[in-house]
C-alpha cells in the first residue's frame, strides 16, 4: 500500500449539499447577524440570549440533517483502509455531526460541535440537543454559566496539538 496514513480536512462545502447553511455565501447564517455578534466572546458576553438563540436555531436545523454522499464515500475510505491495515483521519471546521451520522471514525473537529455545551464555571462539556438560554444549568455544577461549546473568532482551535501529530505522524 503506498499510503498507510490519509488526513482529510472538511470544510462548510461538505455538509452544504445536506442542506446546512453556508456562513459566507449570499445567503449564508453571517447575512442574518453580524459576526461580532454572535461568533466573538465579546458578543457573547453582551448579548448572551441572542448568542444562545442563535445556536438553538443551528442546533434545531442540523439535527434533522443527514450525512451525503461525500460523508459516506470518506466513511467507505476508512473502512477500506482500516481493512489494509491503513488509517484515514477526518479533521473538521465543521460543527455539524454529519460524519459521526455516516459512521466515521477518527474525527477531530476543531471548531467544536454544536450538539455540545461548554460551563464556563467548572470547565466541562456535555452533549446537549435541547435550546438553552442564559439561565441553563450545568448538570454538572449546577450553574447557569454555559455556553455553545463552539470555537468563536479570536479564539484557539480546539485539538490543535492532536491536528499537528496527525499531520505529521508523530
Amino acid at each position: 500500500m503506498k499510503f498507510h496514513h490519509i488526513v482529510i480536512l472538511t470544510g462548510a462545502g461538505i455538509s452544504a449539499e445536506s442542506g446546512i447553511p453556508v456562513f459566507r455565501s449570499e445567503d449564508g447564517l453571517w447575512e442574518n447577524h453580524r459576526v461580532e455578534d454572535v461568533a466573538t466572546y465579546a458578543g457573547f458576553d453582551s448579548n448572551k440570549a441572542l448568542v444562545h438563540q442563535f445556536y438553538n436555531g443551528l442546533r434545531q436545523n442540523i439535527k434533522n440533517k443527514e450525512p451525503n454522499s461525500a460523508h459516506l464515500a470518506i466513511t467507505k475510505l476508512q473502512e477500506q483502509m482500516d481493512s489494509l491495515g491503513g488509517k484515514v483521519t477526518i479533521i473538521t471546521q465543521n460543527i455539524d455531526d454529519l460524519h459521526e451520522r455516516a459512521n466515521s471514525k477518527h474525527i477531530i473537529h476543531m471548531h467544536g460541535q454544536i450538539d455540545s455545551m461548554l460551563c464556563e464555571s467548572c470547565n466541562r462539556r456535555f452533549t446537549f440537543w435541547d435550546n438553552s438560554s442564559p439561565d441553563s444549568l450545568c448538570p454538572h455544577c449546577h450553574k447557569a454559566t454555559l455556553r455553545p461549546d463552539i470555537v468563536w473568532f479570536g479564539e484557539i482551535p480546539y485539538y490543535m496539538d492532536e491536528i499537528e501529530q496527525e499531520l505529521f505522524n508523530k
